[in-house]
């Protein structure tokens, strides 16, 4: 039989192991998730840069990015196109195929008849199988395609919503902006433009410690009187 300190002590070393199992455990878990969401963060900017390159691409075959009806300076005339950007079928998606779609009645052409839309595009844009591996990022979200109009410029970018699927508004246009996505979302995603209920948050700022991605693919300058509307010649 074993002296009592003994046993005492043996049962100290088995609780000290199964503390110190436990906290490595911990760790390795929490590293692991730090270093998954790292990756899917990483993942998502490289996906951004190869979208940006995608649409810069069709503007330079184009002459614009896509956008629904006749004035490329609207900048909600961006946000309406975007359905058409995610259409699971690639023929019906107008990065992947010459595919005119019809939008509040008129066909999306870029201001050019539809041959000269079908003569210009040299797609496909993206190498993709299929949509959703292209525009969806890591978390399963829709990357928003949109434009602001700040008087002078239109800049037109890509944005995820990072891992909380919540879009940290950069600028008070935008929570008007996600009534335009809304509008015209493709149905199997529930719902697009969810946003998060910190105070407006602008993404790229050095000092954002939200969770938001997002690329700006350009900056066009508008033309000096604002009822001129230049189209592709």
């Amino acid at each position: 039989m074993e002296p009592q300190h003994q046993t005492g002590s043996v049962i100290f070393i088995y609780l000290a192991v199964f503390v110190v199992v436990s906290l490595v455990a911990s760790l390795n878990e929490f590293l692991v998730g730090d270093l998954a969401d790292r990756s899917d963060r990483a993942r998502v900017k490289s996906q951004l840069t190869s979208l940006k390159t995608a649409f810069l691409s069709y503007k330079g075959d184009l002459k614009n990015y896509p956008f629904a009806g006749k004035n490329p300076f609207d900048a909600s005339a961006y946000a309406r196109v975007w359905k058409h950007l995610y259409a699971d079928e690639t023929d019906e998606n107008m990065l992947f195929s010459a595919f005119v779609p019809t939008i509040d009645g008129e066909p999306c052409t870029l201001g050019l008849t539809a041959t000269q839309y079908k003569a210009r595009w040299k797609g496909p844009y993206l190498m993709y199988e299929t949509q959703v591996d292209s525009l969806v990022d890591a978390w399963g979200n829709p990357i928003a395609y949109y434009c602001l109009d700040d008087g002078r410029y239109l800049r037109i970018f890509l944005h995820s919503a990072g891992e909380d699927g919540k879009f940290d508004m950069a600028r008070p246009e935008l929570a008007a902006l996600a009534t335009e996505l809304e509008n015209y979302k493709v149905f199997r995603f529930s719902r697009l433009f969810q946003l998060s209920h910190q105070p407006m948050l602008n993404a790229n700022s050095s000092e954002y410690e939200g969770d938001d991605l997002l690329i700006q693919i350009d900056q066009i300058r508008k033309p000096h009187n604002s009822r001129i509307v230049r189209l592709a010649s």
